[in-house]
């Protein structure tokens, strides 16, 4: 399924940009509610219709069951361990990233001069290098552990700030592009397995619907401090702040990140 995804990734951006340059954006929205709304209604058919082996029993939907998820994740994120620090890093990470990620179209467009079809054709070029690390941050987390292609990750994402900051023609651009693709294919799948072996089997539906529903309550008022920055400083300044929040990142990913080994028997072992 990932890799159905990555080949949607290399199509559907460029169709975007060749839509919207052709007949606007409402054109270009409608065709995607199109198809948002055809997958949505494709997974509700699959959720009400097949199951898988593995599957688990589930939790009753009950107000006892949901507060008793929540108390545990409260205390998993407040404990100070592993996951606190996820928490912390994640919620810079994702402030800072929206700070600036609305209006990387818009610096593209309105400051260097691309054209819809380029903006996303970048996109294609993204999901292209994606697809090529997750084998490689798979046996680096295997064999270094999640810390390694996590902070790595993060590292070559900052190095495609600078190339974007230094940019002046399409093909540093594309360059740029295919460095978040790789920085995101490495860190990605590795903080998905970090995740999945701190927090108990039990609870990591609850974990990932709180905690991420809890990232983007923190970053909501970042894309409106990023552009008040493009409006009263310079266009460059809410992605050099992204810049150096990502690389300040690599220090305590490098030095909390880790998980005692007894620890994952536990969580494996789906006692809390």
């Amino acid at each position: 399924t990932d890799m159905i995804y990555q080949v949607v990734g290399i199509v559907g951006p460029p169709l975007g940009g060749v839509v919207a340059g052709a007949y606007g954006f409402k054109v270009m929205l409608l065709v995607a509610s199109l198809f948002y709304s055809a997958a949505a209604g494709l997974r509700i058919w699959m959720a009400r219709t097949t199951r898988s082996a593995g599957d688990r029993g589930t939790q009753p939907l009950t107000v006892s069951a949901f507060m008793g998820s929540a108390k545990l994740i409260a205390g998993l994120i407040m404990g100070g361990g592993l996951i606190t620090w996820i928490f912390l890093t994640d919620g810079v990470r994702d402030v800072a990233f929206r700070l600036s990620g609305e209006l990387q179209p818009l610096y593209l467009e309105q400051v260097m001069g691309l054209s819809l079809g380029q903006i996303g054709l970048l996109g294609s070029f993204f999901s292209m290098a994606m697809a090529l690390t997750p084998v490689l941050s798979g046996k680096l987390a295997d064999r270094y552990g999640e810390r390694v292609p996590i902070a790595g990750g993060f590292l070559v994402m900052f190095a495609a700030y600078i190339v974007f900051l230094q940019a002046k023609g399409y093909p540093a651009f594309i360059a740029t592009w295919v460095l978040f693709g790789l920085g995101v294919g490495l860190l990605s799948p590795a903080y998905q397995s970090l995740i999945s072996k701190a927090v108990p089997q039990q609870s990591l539906g609850a974990f990932s619907g709180l905690f991420y529903g809890s990232m983007g309550l923190i970053a909501l008022p970042a894309p409106y401090i990023g552009a008040w920055m493009w409006d009263h400083f310079n266009p460059r300044v809410p992605f050099m702040i992204t810049a150096g929040v990502v690389l300040l990142s690599v220090v305590p990913i490098w030095l909390k990140f880790k998980l005692k080994q007894e620890k994952v028997a536990v969580v494996e072992a789906g006692v809390v």
